[in-house]
């Protein structure tokens, strides 16, 4: 989170990935920074069904 703290002031988004276990306190210290944030996810072996982008999409606009 130190990393994130310094950086932050020198950027005007942040893209983190949906599946880290700071994406919560990276996306609250963000917010405190007035920076945008890109929830990101990837898939190399296949796209995911709709019920799971869905909820992919609905669980990322909840935070």
């Amino acid at each position: 989170m130190r990393l994130f703290e310094h950086l932050l002031p020198l950027v005007d988004c942040v893209d983190i990935e949906y599946e880290t276990i700071i994406r919560k306190d990276v996306i609250g210290l963000a917010r405190q920074y007035g920076k945008k944030v890109m929830i990101s996810t990837h898939y190399f072996e296949k796209t995911p069904d709709n019920s799971e982008l869905n909820t992919i999409y609905t669980e990322s606009m909840e935070l």
